[in-house]
């Protein structure tokens, strides 16, 4: 496919010190982190979670590789665009499950998130359904310097449909240590872009998802388990190692 021919047409011009970092590290034990525990996938949840991450990877890669963002950007650059999209597709996949297997759905969400956001009963208070909470965040950092100034919450919070008082409720959440007289939703100024370095580090990240996993459909358990026990950082795949572990990441 398309996706497929993107992703070894980049892989082949990426220095062997990053040639890898495009592809996420299989797992061999299919557990995820959830509440800080360790919870074990069935054979079902592990279907579950394939097809969202399969599905999720090739919607966001293929509308990824359609703009000028990517097709300029260098191909360090596009290497950590992909690796993004994985991340977020196991986080994704990680929720799918994790909700199939009926947990709380305000503790899926929120499971991987710190600070202010972690305390979500404001946010639910106000009528703000879980995931829309989760979404609310997602991409907000758009200078992507690992925390969200308050020009950028504003932004991301513009783009959506919450009620005023929602946004004012969420705008808090970036960042639990923002002053309420600075909340443009509360009646306070409009943030500019100039204004990104007092941001200060934003109660929008999570903490790392130690989420990921694999499915071994459809290729060889020996073929499988020699990708499971690559250590990506030091070696460089094949031509056919490359074709089954992309096949195994989007199918």
């Amino acid at each position: 496919t398309p996706v497929d021919e993107e992703i070894t047409s980049l892989y082949d011009n990426l220095s062997d010190e990053t040639k890898n970092s495009i592809l996420p590290k299989l797992k061999s034990d299919y557990t995820v982190t959830f509440q800080s525990n360790k919870e074990r996938l069935q054979p079902k949840d592990m279907t579950t979670y394939n097809k969202t991450k399969g599905k999720e990877s090739y919607k966001a890669l293929a509308k990824l590789f359609r703009t000028d963002e990517y097709k300029t950007a260098s191909n360090e650059e596009q290497s950590k665009m992909v690796a993004n999209v994985f991340e977020k597709s196991g986080k994704l996949a990680k929720i799918d499950t994790l909700l199939s297997k009926g947990k709380d759905e305000w503790k899926v969400y929120t499971d991987d998130f710190s600070g202010g956001k972690a305390n979500y009963a404001s946010a639910k208070k106000a009528g703000i359904s879980a995931k829309d909470y989760y979404t609310a965040f997602d991409g907000a950092d758009k200078d992507d310097n690992g925390s969200v100034s308050q020009y950028e919450a504003y932004k991301k919070l513009e783009k959506t449909k919450f009620t005023k008082e929602q946004k004012a409720v969420l705008w808090a959440k970036f960042n639990k240590s923002w002053a309420s007289k600075n909340n443009p939703y509360l009646g306070g100024k409009i943030p500019s872009s100039g204004k990104s370095g007092s941001s200060g580090s934003s109660s929008g990240s999570s903490k790392k998802s130690s989420s990921s996993t694999s499915s071994t459909t459809g290729l060889a358990t020996k073929q499988v388990n020699s990708l499971k026990n690559l250590d990506l950082t030091t070696n460089t795949l094949s031509k056919s190692e490359l074709k089954a572990m992309i096949k195994m990441l989007l199918q």
